[in-house]
């Protein structure tokens, strides 16, 4: 769950700027179900959980570096 908050909370460095210079709302609506899925999925069929744990803690890790030299 705190990887796909720490994506969600990185998705305006990614994301594509839109015609009005604001993100892309669509693409984000789009991709929220899938950040919230993915991981719970990679969860649930990973045999090792440790690297599973490993795995997502280094995703929500890099997700709030990015957040955190956006800000800084």
């Amino acid at each position: 769950m705190l990887a796909s908050l720490a994506t969600m909370a990185a998705m305006p460095l990614w994301l594509p700027a839109g015609a009005g210079g604001v993100d892309d709302i669509v693409l984000a609506v789009v991709l929220t179900p899938l950040l919230w899925a993915v991981p719970f999925f990679y969860a649930c069929l990973e045999p090792e959980l440790p690297r599973c744990a490993a795995m997502l803690a280094g995703l929500t890790l890099g997700q709030a570096l990015l957040v955190a030299v956006a800000m800084g």
